[in-house]
């Protein structure tokens, strides 16, 4: 048998440099950066403010509408999935994991590798309180669909490493593209790594404003059965999606609402 260890350790070097160039831009304050302070904020409008609604990017070939992204719970009945993306954050996802732990909720946590390896507690805190892992990549690199395979292979391997060294035993079946920039090399690359594309449907825009009552009325009005959410708890010194979302888990309750898991 061949020894693999030269190939490895040639990988490992690779998504160093590949984290490394990323994380450059980590913590700065330019709203154009792929990993900046609120390093999602433009994550749901795919590649920006003005993409379509219908979950295209407007770049052929790119987004929500790629074959194979997972948009609704795929469960009978009336079935409902929180999803957070580009955690996790040391102020809001301790509170998130607080509000659904007091309302018996399971939700889906996009996780970026880079933001594991700073907060490994809270990935393992996830993980520990029954929620489901998701790999947002080891950088949220929004451009990674236009990347070469080996640098998106990489990107997703290095995401789940990251994860799995702060939850050991936790399971990771989902992949969130970063900016929700999905592409057919992303959807099939996450599929060889075992892990499903987790899409969305429901969208209140958490990140591009302060109002938590605007947030609970834009996903209270727009949640269908099999409806997926996305929300956000790595968007940095905001905390508008935490306030909004006990209104937003009671509304949906009292309209008869179960909250699951979307299926894999």
């Amino acid at each position: 048998m061949a020894d693999n260890g030269g190939g490895a350790a040639a990988a490992g070097v690779v998504l160093g440099i590949i984290m490394a160039a990323q994380l450059g831009n980590w913590g700065s304050d330019n709203p154009d950066s792929d990993v900046s302070v609120g390093r999602d904020r433009t994550e749901s409008s795919g590649i920006d403010d003005g993409a379509p609604s219908d979950g295209s990017s407007g770049i052929p070939g790119v987004g929500l509408d790629v074959p194979g992204v997972i948009r609704t719970t795929g469960r009978d009945g009336t079935t409902v999935a929180l999803t957070f993306s580009s955690g996790p954050d040391p102020r809001n996802t301790p509170q998130t994991l607080d509000i659904l732990a007091d309302r018996g909720v399971d939700a889906t946590f996009c996780v970026i590798g880079a933001a594991a390896q700073e907060h490994p507690e809270l990935v393992g805190r996830i993980a520990a309180e029954g929620h489901t892992l998701c790999n947002q990549t080891a950088s949220a690199d929004f451009g990674l669909y236009g990347q070469d395979d080996a640098t998106i292979r990489l990107e997703i391997s290095g995401g789940t490493a990251s994860i799995q060294a702060a939850a050991p035993n936790a399971p990771v079946p989902f992949f969130r593209a970063p900016g929700g920039n999905f592409s057919a090399e992303l959807v099939d690359a996450a599929e060889d790594a075992g892990q499903a594309s987790l899409g969305w449907n429901v969208d209140p825009r958490d990140w591009e404003t302060l109002d938590a009552a605007a947030i609970r009325d834009a996903v209270v009005d727009n949640v269908q059965p099999g409806s997926i959410v996305i929300l956000h708890d790595g968007v940095d010194d905001m905390n508008q999606t935490v306030d909004a979302l006990p209104g937003i888990i009671d509304d949906l309750q009292a309209a008869g609402y179960t909250f699951v898991i979307p299926a894999s």
